[in-house]
């Protein structure tokens, strides 16, 4: 009996020290099995003609490129331009003014 005891707690802590080694993969795997999840409990509340769910509150932000400096920002956050010409800033749009 204390030989089986003495297999087991190897068992363990080698399980425990590749959980430990592949976290990160693990913790990758586990998000791909949500998103797939996710996806075809949309798949079926499309096929069963239901609203698909507002994205307005899941905290994604569309994000812009700025037409000088090539940053990212939040469209709330940036100038507008003409036909959908954005800058991050006022710095910016000043020297694209000075180039042209």
């Amino acid at each position: 009996m204390k030989e089986l005891f003495v297999i087991l707690a190897v068992i363990a802590i080698l399980l425990l020290l590749t959980a430990f080694r592949y976290r990160r993969q693990i913790q990758a795997a586990i998000q791909v099995w949500r998103m797939f999840r996710k996806m075809r409990e949309v798949g079926k509340q499309n096929e069963a003609g239901q609203q698909i769910p507002d994205r307005s509150n899941s905290g994604d932000v569309e994000l812009v490129m700025c037409a000088r400096c090539n940053a990212w920002r939040p469209r709330s956050e940036a100038l507008k331009f003409s036909r959908g010409t954005f800058y991050c800033s006022t710095k910016c749009v000043n020297e694209a003014m000075n180039v042209r």
